[in-house]
């Protein structure tokens, strides 16, 4: 499941169970309740390629 679809299902009454994926949410990132996301890397894929990777070293502005 993507980051999207966790998304939709936080902003969207579901009677599906929610899985954990990661245990982190982006949605007070998204939502602009945070300054800094929790992940360390985020990777961005389109099908089965690797489109982009963010790093950003924790403990850093």
């Amino acid at each position: 499941m993507t980051h999207l679809e966790r998304c939709w299902l936080h902003l969207t009454p579901t009677c599906c169970v929610r899985r954990v994926i990661d245990g982190r949410d982006l949605m007070p990132l998204l939502l602009g309740q945070t300054q800094q996301s929790e992940h360390e890397f985020l990777f961005h894929y389109c099908n089965f390629y690797l489109n982009a990777v963010r790093w950003h070293p924790r403990n850093s502005e």
